[in-house]
């Protein structure tokens, strides 16, 4: 990694010396692959968590190895800034929801949902994380989903997020205890198995 060889700190000296990189192939992705400093086109800063909401996109995630090995300036927003980094939210999954969900989802309402029985659209454990990492209590967040079911309902379906304000029951098979209890224990060893990642 070559990173290291630039000024750390949000200094003008520093930022005249990362803008020095923009279109040097010096990114560490996810996949393996090596990106342009670019900031047309932004690489995402993610947790190995968040990662795993958007499977798909490895060649967009900026390596966790190299997060950690150059933490310093991932962590300095003027770098990230100024190399034109996205740091992953609610809207950068909200941008992406294509990669996860049918694209015949968009704007219904309502769509069928029965992902032990082959449906279409996430898994339980998916959904369950999703709602981990968007809080259902934060409605500027949900609403930047409007477009996408992913709400629940007691009838097996799930249900548009613009319709979040309406109020809904949760699936029963959802909240049900011994099926939560299940989707939290399936989570925490997929969240183990991430540490794990993120740690090597």
């Amino acid at each position: 990694f070559c990173l290291s060889d630039a000024p750390a700190g949000g200094g003008a000296e520093a930022q005249r010396a990362w803008t020095e990189l923009h279109g040097a192939a010096l990114v560490p992705l996810e996949d393996g692959g090596v990106g342009l400093f670019s900031r047309s086109s932004p690489y995402i800063l993610a947790t190995a968590h968040q990662q795993s909401l958007l499977p798909g996109l490895k060649h967009r995630f900026v390596s966790l190895a190299a997060q950690r090995k150059f933490k310093d300036f991932f962590e300095d927003s003027s770098f990230v800034s100024t190399m034109g980094f996205a740091v992953f939210s609610p809207s950068v999954l909200a941008n992406n929801m294509n990669e996860i969900l049918p694209r015949a989802w968009r704007n219904e309402q309502f769509v069928k949902w029965d992902p032990e029985n082959g449906t279409e659209g996430p898994s339980r454990v998916w959904l369950y994380k999703f709602w981990q990492e968007v809080s259902l209590l934060d409605a500027h967040a949900v609403a930047a989903f409007r477009a996408w079911p992913l709400l629940p309902t007691t009838s097996g379906e799930l249900l548009s997020c613009g319709s979040a304000d309406i109020g809904l029951r949760l699936c029963d098979q959802v909240v049900d205890g011994q099926l939560s209890g299940r989707l939290e224990r399936a989570a925490a060893a997929e969240g183990r198995e991430l540490k794990a990642r993120e740690e090597r």
